[in-house]
């Protein structure tokens, strides 16, 4: 058990990621202008994590619509023992990417992803909500990852694909 602990970290340790492509690379010629974002919550968590992303691929503009009906966190009570808690959270992401409020060119596509959280019943509450705060914010920075390789995928086909 101990070398699997072992292997995990050192592969967290060197940045290897074992989801997601990460399309951070150069942005497909099909997106110039950049992309906008259409959110609910313009400054809350998640509009953070997409204008992060967009900045770090160069996509700042509004030739392009990114529209995001959900971006959330559930979280689900899976077993209560005497020493921890186990919670599944589950990030939804469902979005679309329109240009000039015509059709979606890619979407909408709902995409999740689950993770374990284990809570031990000594924490604080403050170390508790940080905890979940930043599992959370990590599955949605893995969802978005997601979306924009899907997008590039999509806008190096020239969209033709994402809607027939």
């Amino acid at each position: 058990m101990r070398v699997w602990l072992v292997l995990a970290m050192l592969l967290g340790g060197c940045g290897y990621q074992l989801v997601g492509l990460d399309s951070g690379g150069q942005a497909p010629a099909a997106l110039d202008g950049g992309v906008q974002v259409v959110i609910t919550d313009p400054y809350g968590t998640p509009a953070k994590i997409l204008a992060d992303a967009i900045k770090t691929r160069d996509l700042d503009g509004d030739a392009f619509r990114l529209v995001i009906d959900t971006m959330s966190i559930e979280r689900r009570e899976l077993s209560d023992f005497s020493d921890r808690t186990e919670y599944e959270l589950r990030a939804t992401l469902i979005w679309g990417l329109s240009r000039d409020d015509e059709r979606y060119l890619v979407g909408p596509e709902t995409l999740r992803r689950d993770a374990l959280l284990v809570l031990l019943d000594g924490n604080s509450d403050t170390l508790d909500a940080d905890l979940e705060r930043q599992r959370g914010e990590a599955l949605l920075q893995d969802l978005t990852r997601l979306m924009f390789d899907r997008l590039y995928a999509a806008a190096n086909d020239g969209f033709s694909a994402a809607n027939p």
